[in-house]
């Protein structure tokens, strides 16, 4: 490798460790910016600070580990901790009577909130950057739909009437 593509690696690395340090330093802030920012949305009721929180300082945790790590495959660790925390986040909005659409604004906040906090850590952010970040954030929204969908299909199987469930159930096919 030339001198130039070392550079370009350091320079790389340089933005990234960057980026990680100020996630790590501006967690709290981000995850207050991001509970201020939900009344955007069409929430079911009012919100306890904690319930609007739920493991938001968690997940910031995982994705300055994500950002961190020397290789990034779709076992690792950070990424595995954020999507449990995402499929525990879908199930609690769930039981807190959130839409799915509303859950997705919560997502896309958490994104914008995110980004800002990139291109302010260093305005030179590398695309990588940005990719890891909302990679993060779109791995973690398809686990929290998932855990949300899993919870209401639940609700419905345990409130529909019996009747409904043979005919729901059944291999037959509606059409003549």
């Amino acid at each position: 490798m030339g001198s130039e593509g070392f550079e370009d690696a350091e320079a790389l690395r340089r933005s990234t460790l960057a980026v990680a340090a100020a996630l790590e330093a501006g967690r709290d802030e981000l995850a207050e910016r991001w509970v201020a920012r939900l009344p955007e949305l069409q929430l079911p009721r009012r919100l306890s600070h904690e319930e609007a929180l739920d493991s938001m300082p968690e997940v910031l945790e995982a994705l300055v580990h994500r950002i961190t790590e020397e290789v990034r495959s779709q076992d690792s660790q950070p990424l595995l901790r954020g999507c449990e925390l995402a499929q525990l986040h879908g199930a609690q909005r769930f039981q807190l009577g959130f839409s799915l659409d509303t859950m997705v604004g919560e997502y896309l906040i958490l994104r914008d909130e995110l980004l800002k906090l990139v291109h302010a850590a260093d305005a030179n952010a590398s695309s990588t950057d940005f990719r890891i970040v909302t990679d993060f954030v779109v791995a973690m929204l398809a686990q929290a739909i998932e855990a949300h969908a899993l919870c209401r299909e639940r609700d419905i199987h345990e409130h529909q009437p019996a009747s409904f469930a043979k005919v729901r159930n059944s291999s037959s096919s509606c059409l003549p």
